[in-house]
């Protein structure tokens, strides 16, 4: 069985469609779906109070004032968050195109910085190539 029916639009669609949910394997809605019920949930009242408690969550648990720490007092941090944000920004002016994954093809990438002394030379990679690179990095570092 290869398809599900979306609960809200009624159709037949492959599951790839769905996105994935840990109790009962797939949610319900498609992901266009989800994506407009999300749309119009964010603009409610109960959004707005729920977004509040998980701030001030995170603020309670020092969460920020960790980040903060790390990206702009850390010499490293701080090298990986110019890196970033000159990516971002050149992806916005359009100087930059995002491009298929170096390693698998997949379309979907992110930029990951070889170097963040050198923050415009960049690699495409999709999510799981990246993390793979960066599980890779890290067992030669400590290994």
């Amino acid at each position: 069985m290869n398809t599900k029916w979306c609960a809200m639009c009624e159709k037949e669609l492959p599951l790839s469609e769905f996105y994935t949910h840990k109790d009962w394997g797939y949610q319900s809605r498609c992901k266009t779906c989800q994506a407009s019920y999300r749309k119009q949930y964010n603009k409610t009242p109960q959004a707005k109070t729920s977004r509040r408690k998980t701030y001030e969550k995170l603020r309670d648990k020092g969460y920020f004032r960790d980040y903060n720490t790390r990206q702009y007092h850390d010499p490293i941090g701080h090298l990986k968050m110019v890196a970033r944000l000159s990516i971002h920004k050149m992806k916005r002016e359009g100087l930059i195109d995002q491009q298929p994954c170096l390693m698998c093809g997949k379309q979907y990438t992110e930029a990951h910085h070889p170097d963040y002394d050198q923050p415009l030379l960049i690699v495409w990679l999709c999510h799981s190539c990246h993390i793979d690179l960066h599980n890779n990095i890290k067992l030669k570092e400590n290994g």
